[in-house]
Parts: C-alpha cells; structure tokens; sequence
C-alpha cells in the first residue's frame, strides 16, 4: 500500500463524510460571523451616569470640565418605566458619561439599566461623590473608585490620569478585536476535526471490520494510520486557511500558521486515535471523546478572558496551538515557536505510535489465527 495513493483514498473517504462537511460548514459559519457580526474594535468605553447636586452654576461649570477635550456632546432622550427622561451624552476616548438633571430620573436610569452612577456635590462638602453600584461590582473595584472619586486628595485623580504606560515591545502591533478571535477558533477548528473526526474514521473501519487485514502486516498499519492523519491535518489546514485569509488578510505569517495549524491538528488526530483503540465504536466512545474535547477547549476559552487564564491551562496542548497561531497572525516568528510546533509534532508521533501498539494484534493472537 503506497502512501501516496492511500492519503488520496482517505481523502476521498473523509470528503464524502459527514464530518468533513460538518467542518466545512463550521469553518463557513466562523467566517459569515466575524465579518459580519463582530466588529473591528469593540467599545470597551463603561457609560456611567452623573448627577450634579449642586447650583445650578456651579452644576454647568462642572459639566463644562467634564466636557473638555470630549469627542461628542449631545442632547437626547431615554425613555425609563414608560416616560422620556432628557439626557446629555458626553462622550470621550475613555468613557460615555450621560448627564441627568433630576436626582429621581437618575436614580431611575441606574437602576434600570444597572450602570455605575455617581452623584457629584460641591467639593466642600463632606461627602462631595456618592456612587451608585450594582452589588456584583469586586471589593477591589468598589474601593479603588471609592479612592478616586471620593479621596479628597486631588493628587490621587491626577496621577490616575497620568498613570505612564510602558511597552515591552514598543514594535508591536496588536491584533483587532476581530483579530483576537481568531486563535480561539482555530484551535477549535484544530480539536473538533482532529479528536472527533480521527476516532470517529478509526471507529468506522473497526465497525467494519476493514482494519482486520491491515493489522497483520505492520507496514500497512504504519501507512493506514498516517494516510488517514494526514488526511485529517490536510482537511484543517484548509478550513484554517478559510477562515483566517479574509480576516488577516496579508498580515499573517502564513508558511508559520499552516506550520501550527497542521502540528496541532496532528497532535489532536493522534489522540483520537489513540481514544478509539480503546474502544469497538462510536456510541461506546462518544463520552471520552466529549470529555476531551471539552478539555481541549477550556485554553481558547481562557485566553479570551485573561483573569481566567491560569498556570495550570498549560497542561492542555491545546494551549499551545492557541499561542502558535497568536504568533503566526501577529507575523511573530522566533525560536519560543518552533519549539512549540515541534513539541506538538512529536506528542505526535509518541500517541500515533501508542495507538498503533494497541491496534496490532499480540503474537499469540496472530498465532492462534494461523
């Protein structure tokens, strides 16, 4: 069995399967979603509402340092518990502060739309800052806007505004919002099509019984089982390509991203082969399959939400796959990832081989069928 022409046989088994075009619909789906509902850049700007318990000069004097250097100031109406209440929007690179001049209506509107809200007095006043919080907000929050809103050191606001911010890199260039979302998806790409796809192809030929021949003659089964992965890692290569060229467009370091894309994807097809050696069919494995596939997935959900990311995600190999694309899209290239496409590819080789082990048949069972 040459391998050449068994990858084209696999190939062509998995094109007609339901997984493959589950896969292409997937990878279809990611790619209508961010160019269609996921914006460039998110508006991470918080909308507070403020209220000045003050005269009514002292009131627009205030408003007036609170609307210096805004890039908008407009007047408008919200409509709360079936009434208009007028508002004025003050909008900065920073922040949405919206302006009410009642102290019911403001109240009204914090509690409707359950955003922070500060009622603002002279500053002689014992307590010249009142916030209106939610109750879900941390302690670390509450305090740290209790030292800046209400410290009676204007010291401590002015050093919060010229708080210096230094790079690491002050070369790089980061990802869009849109961007970001990325690694998260491939790595799934990466997962789904590797763990499920590659145990459910292994699982089939088992239910079949077409792998019975094959196990005899250990060449054969060394060529069957990378026809077969192979086969998988093309496919997610692929659907990778699909996905990210219209989003990152020219930016990506492409030949390190198929390089990521297929270690990954390798890694993952070995470890469903390597579930399906331990099992007969697909229904007596689905819950390992589930179960890893949940694992798989717990980095690219972290990495989104960095106070979530922990120390211990670095267990999970697909950890790995999500920083090896973050590099290839951000054109980063360096010896940290070559390191990591070669750990993916020889976890590897170590599981397809474990598989393989597991698959051929003991000495005396092949003796007993002689």
């Amino acid at each position: 069995m040459k391998l050449p022409s068994s990858i084209r046989r696999e190939a062509a088994l998995l094109s007609r399967g339901i997984y493959f075009y589950s896969e292409i619909a997937i990878a279809a789906l990611c790619l209508i979603a961010l160019l269609a509902f996921v914006p460039e850049r998110f508006d991470a700007r918080q909308t507070e509402y403020i209220h000045f318990a003050m005269p009514e000069e002292s009131a627009a004097a205030a408003e007036a340092e609170l609307a210096s250097g805004a890039e908008t100031r407009i007047e408008e109406t919200v409509e709360v518990g079936g009434r208009e209440i007028a508002v004025r929007r003050i909008e900065t690179g920073e922040r949405i502060a919206i302006v009410v001049d009642g102290l019911e209506d403001f109240e009204a509107l914090c509690e409707a739309t359950g955003r922070f809200g500060a009622v603002v007095r002279e500053p002689s006043e014992a307590n010249s800052r009142t916030l209106y919080l939610q109750g879900y907000e941390a302690r670390r929050y509450r305090n740290l806007a209790t030292i800046l809103t209400d410290s009676g050191d204007p010291s401590v606001a002015e050093a919060a505004r010229t708080l210096r911010v230094t790079a690491l890199d002050p070369n790089a260039e980061a990802l869009s919002d849109r961007q970001a979302l990325l690694p998260m998806m491939l790595a799934t790409n990466c997962a789904i099509m590797g763990v499920l796809a590659a145990a459910a192809m292994f699982l089939e030929d088992k239910q079949t019984r077409a792998v019975i021949a094959i196990r005899v003659a250990p060449a054969r089964l060394g060529t069957y089982y990378c026809a077969k992965i192979v086969a998988v890692v093309a496919t997610s290569v692929v659907t990778a390509i699909i996905i990210a060229a219209p989003i990152i467009r020219a930016r990506a370091n492409y030949p390190l991203l198929i390089l990521g894309v297929a270690s990954g994807s390798f890694l993952c097809a070995s470890i469903g082969a390597l579930i399906a050696s331990f099992y007969e069919d697909i229904g007596g494995a689905f819950a390992a399959v589930y179960l890893t596939l949940i694992a798989m997935l717990i980095p690219g959900v972290t990495g989104m939400i960095p106070t979530l990311s922990a120390p211990w995600t670095y267990a999970i190999p697909s950890r790995y796959i999500v920083e090896g694309v973050e590099d290839a899209l951000a054109g980063r290239a360096g010896a940290a990832g070559a390191l990591r496409i070669a750990a993916l590819a020889a976890g590897g080789v170590l599981l397809t081989w474990i598989a393989m082990r597991r698959s051929r048949p003991s000495r005396s069972a092949r003796g007993a069928k002689q």
